[in-house]
């Protein structure tokens, strides 16, 4: 999936999704969740948490992509992309009170890119990561 806002471009948003027993779609699927195990697994009879921390997730990641609509954000965002510096895209992840953490950076034929992961919900039931490249400005990927 890849979304286009001016020069830069956001590549593969992932995320996954438990699936309940006998059900099947074309996402992906997932036991790790704990289903089967005697610690009584993905069925406990209450609400499920992780519901919860969806709708923080999409709270607290449009928070940072209206955040990076305003033209000085999204230049000091380029720019900490361009220098990776990691510590300018934090300050920036942590104006919407996100637990994002810059994984690391990473170069494409034609852009530079930074990878970023965020986790939601009380024990980190849901994460979320995604990509922001932009196209250099320089022939070379090396700094």
């Amino acid at each position: 999936m890849t979304l286009k806002s001016a020069t830069m471009s956001f590549t593969r948003v992932r995320y996954s999704v438990a699936q309940k027993r006998g059900t099947r779609t074309s996402w992906s699927s997932s036991n790790s969740c704990g289903c089967g195990r005697s610690s009584g697994g993905c069925r406990s009879g209450g609400e499920d948490p992780a519901v919860d921390a969806i709708q923080d997730a999409g709270k607290e990641i449009s928070c940072i992509f209206n955040l990076i609509q305003h033209r000085e954000v999204a230049e000091e965002l380029a720019k900490a992309i361009r220098w990776r510096e990691s510590r300018v895209i934090q300050e920036i992840l942590k104006h919407c009170g996100c637990d994002c953490k810059v994984v690391g950076f990473f170069c494409t034929g034609e852009s530079d890119c930074v990878r970023i992961c965020c986790e939601f919900g009380k024990w980190n039931e849901v994460k979320v990561t995604f990509d922001i490249c932009i196209k250099r400005r320089k022939s070379s990927c090396g700094r």
